[in-house]
């Protein structure tokens, strides 16, 4: 409607899809993904992203050049740090009664899916020894291998499902820090979330994070693709609680002048000037055509192939859950 109507239009580049699609299976849609992108960029009159490394990124792999880096932002009315008795009970809760006084809560927050790369937090849990829990929250492809994880001899308390806002920041002030091993975040909300809350973060050297985290101010940063340096890391932060309190102050005070507000300020600035040098004046039947060609691509997409690729996912599973039934009817046989 905008193009028809020559209204000038801004977009936001909020992740590389098409990376997502390889590491998920998908790799033949990768293609299509960004073919789509790039068709529905030429619409527009700029193109923003939501920090400087991932531009970075998308300017070296698919020489996409991103306009303008909005302000990063978070909602500090919401994610604050709590202290009550509630959220006592909640860490108790978490990490099954441990009595141990040195013994720490680790959480992570987001889609369980694989390019999150969750599964590298299991292999470091595993590494890491006693002393140390995991609260996972939230779900996608792989939330009932980690459901099945759920229990204390596993450490790892986990029933998935996301969670509201306001549950969410009870989450991060009940954790000592926040984990995550993904290298392919365009920012990580997450991050600013429990930094918000007090909570220190542990995060891999990689794109979105490093314009959030500096390094032993109000988090940690390990090597990217190093899960030993991960996990030494995960220990020196239990080991010790000064550089816990240390990297809590850091991580409240980091986040101070990030106010929505100037987030806001920050786009209607950007759409003005976008809309003062608009790019599409040379091109404007071609645009119209073009933006009802991709109006039509999103509704086949959204409609046809998405609604079909979720009914082979959902086939899929249920195979694979009658498959595990039927090995576990076999193995009580058996026995």
């Amino acid at each position: 409607a905008c193009a028809h109507l020559r209204i000038p239009i801004v977009g936001i580049m909020h992740t590389d899809s098409a990376v997502i699609a390889e590491r998920n299976g998908f790799k033949l849609l990768a293609p299509l993904i960004l073919t789509a992108q790039k068709l529905c960029g030429s619409c527009l009159e700029s193109i923003a992203t939501r920090s400087q490394s991932f531009a970075n990124e998308m300017l070296r792999l698919r020489n996409w050049k991103c306009d303008h880096i909005i302000k990063p932002h978070v909602k500090t009315e919401v994610f604050k740090p709590l202290k009550s008795p509630e959220i006592d009970a909640l860490r108790k809760k978490l990490m099954f009664d441990d009595k141990d006084p040195n013994a720490i809560l680790l959480i992570y927050a987001g889609r369980l899916d694989i390019d999150k790369r969750v599964d590298e937090l299991i292999e470091i849990m595993k590494r890491v020894g006693d002393g140390i829990y995991l609260t996972v929250v939230g779900g996608g492809s792989l939330a009932e291998d980690f459901a099945e994880l759920h229990g204390k001899e596993n450490r790892i308390y986990c029933k998935p499902g996301f969670v509201t806002h306001e549950e969410l920041a009870r989450y991060y002030s009940a954790a000592d820090v926040h984990i995550s091993a993904s290298q392919m975040e365009t920012l990580g909300n997450t991050v600013l979330e429990s930094l918000a809350c007090g909570t220190p973060v542990i995060v891999p050297r990689a794109q979105g994070f490093v314009d959030t985290v500096t390094h032993d101010k109000n988090g940690i940063l390990w090597e990217a693709n190093n899960l030993n340096d991960a996990v030494e890391k995960v220990k020196l932060l239990r080991d010790d609680p000064k550089m816990r309190k240390r990297l809590a102050a850091g991580a409240v005070e980091s986040i101070k002048e990030l106010h929505c507000s100037k987030a806001v300020e920050d786009l209607i600035d950007w759409y003005v000037q976008a809309a003062e040098h608009r790019r599409t004046n040379t091109m404007a039947v071609p645009r119209v055509f073009l933006s009802t060609f991709m109006l039509l691509n999103f509704f086949m997409f959204d409609f046809v192939i998405l609604t079909h690729v979720k009914k082979v996912l959902e086939k899929f599973s249920d195979k694979k859950e009658r498959e595990k039934n039927r090995q576990a009817h076999l193995n009580g046989i058996s026995k």
